[in-house]
């Protein structure tokens, strides 16, 4: 969930940002010069929300430092509050605790019953950020209770939480209440304009259609979150947005559409070449080289974007990128497997990498992912079926069919070796019984030439 803290409590500025962009430098300056402490720090926040979305120069860091310098000056708590929780992200997340912790005390203090639930959300967020999804949770609902009891129930920041809290349901597996607290939330956030907030939805809900192997589906979400995304000018939300459409379209054999959302992508990197766009510039480029078999050009690519995820100077916290870098490892893991030969070493380790990454950041769903990958390269059949006995049936109850079918492909595989001709046909064609029902047509083929093979 590589979402920064400093987007999470965002002030609406769509709309009239035009206008801020001329008035903006002119109204600080004259603040400055007439002592107005309180009105230059406020004007700085706007400033580095504007700087966050790259819509104008300058560093959020940096101007949000200086606003909480100067609202610490001024004494004034509910502007404290603000800049403190916009900085979380570039702290670790034990530092972003203990600042958050103190927010929840500052606001309590003042009555600042609104600051105390923004700062129960961040500290909520930090705590995810450092794995632990049981505080995570807990945080997330007081926060949900805080802003649903104020004297005007609070509903932008409150949809944000319950998209967290169906993130949360996803990574740990539980599609179906996800999907369910998805669908309420996006009439709520259709009809408050949280249109950042409602692009991450619909970007959330394509990824459970691809992990449910609805890719058609998949594409529709996520070609509804990007159309969002370019009214409010969210470049970084497009650009993960698009990310994922490229994989839905090459599911679904549509690789004029992967082509036309790496365009895309290419645009809004040269508009802003942080390290973390250009990351998932090359990953889609790699995506696409990979299903077009230019295995060599996916390789070089993706061994690129992993360098991409390795840099200093990025506008997000470690987190983030660490989750960009373990996507990109995905991928480049799928290239090296359909190597084989000498890369099936390059992909153990890098399913072995995927799956602490994955269990570190309590996102189980991916974390099972890696190990069935993990199961096809593995050199010892009889631990190979061993991870597929304890994945399968998550994968099964999670309903995440397209690795189901993988995992039988690769357990026919195994009965094969083996010798088992009548085991592997079976598990062949448990596999094919579960690509008929997903959006998979490559996968079609793959389990009907391995059934002509044992059917020989």
């Amino acid at each position: 969930m590589p979402w920064a803290s400093r987007d999470i409590v965002s002030t609406r500025l769509h709309g009239w940002q035009p206008l801020v962009l001329d008035l903006l430098p002119r109204a600080l300056s004259v603040a400055r010069a007439g002592g107005h402490t309180v009105l230059c720090a406020d004007l700085l926040i706007h400033w580095g929300i504007l700087a966050n979305r790259s819509a104008v120069s300058g560093s959020a860091k940096t101007l949000w430092t200086e606003a909480r310098d100067l609202y610490v000056s001024a004494n004034h708590p509910s502007g404290i509050i603000n800049a403190t929780l916009r900085l979380a992200d570039y702290v670790t997340p034990e530092t972003a605790i203990q600042s958050c912790s103190d927010m929840c005390t500052l606001a309590k203090q003042s009555g600042d019953m609104l600051g105390l639930g923004k700062a129960l959300f961040v500290l909520g967020y930090s705590y995810g950020r450092k794995g632990d999804d049981p505080h995570a949770y807990a945080y997330y609902t007081d926060a949900l209770q805080t802003l649903q009891a104020l004297p005007v129930p609070e509903t932008y920041l409150s949809g944000r939480i319950r998209l967290f809290l169906a993130h949360m349901d996803y990574d740990d597996g539980r599609l179906a209440s996800a999907v369910v607290q998805l669908e309420a939330n996006i009439s709520t956030l259709l009809a408050t304009g949280n249109k950042d907030a409602l692009v991450r939805a619909y970007m959330l809900m394509g990824n459970i259609r691809l992990a449910q192997g609805l890719a058609s589906q998949a594409v529709q979400q996520f070609q509804q979150g990007i159309s969002h995304a370019r009214t409010v000018r969210e470049g970084p939300l497009e650009i993960m947005t698009l990310g994922s459409l490229i994989s839905a379209c090459l599911l679904v054999d549509d690789d004029t559409s992967a082509l036309e959302a790496i365009r895309r992508t290419q645009e809004l990197v040269n508009a802003d070449p942080d390290p973390q766009h250009q990351a998932y510039l090359l990953m889609g480029q790699g995506k696409l080289a990979l299903w077009s078999g230019d295995l060599e050009e996916a390789w070089a690519v993706l061994q690129a974007a992993i360098r991409s995820t390795r840099a200093t100077d990025v506008n997000t916290h470690a987190e983030g990128m660490l989750y960009t870098q373990a996507e990109v490892l995905a991928v480049l893991g799928q290239v090296a497997l359909a190597r084989q030969g000498n890369y099936n070493v390059e992909a153990r380790n890098i399913f072995t990498v995927l799956i602490l990454a994955h269990r570190k950041a309590a996102r189980q769903i991916k974390a099972t992912y890696a190990l069935t990958w993990l199961a096809r390269v593995v050199e010892d059949n009889d631990v190979s079926e061993q991870i597929l006995a304890a994945v399968m049936p998550r994968l099964l109850h999670c309903g995440l069919y397209p690795m189901l079918a993988d995992a039988f492909l690769c357990s026919a595989s195994i009965a094969l070796r083996r010798k088992q001709h009548g085991l592997a046909r079976h598990r062949a064609r448990s596999a094919a019984s579960y690509i008929d029902e997903i959006d998979d047509h490559r996968g079609r083929v793959a389990a009907q030439d391995f059934l002509e093979v044992v059917c020989v």
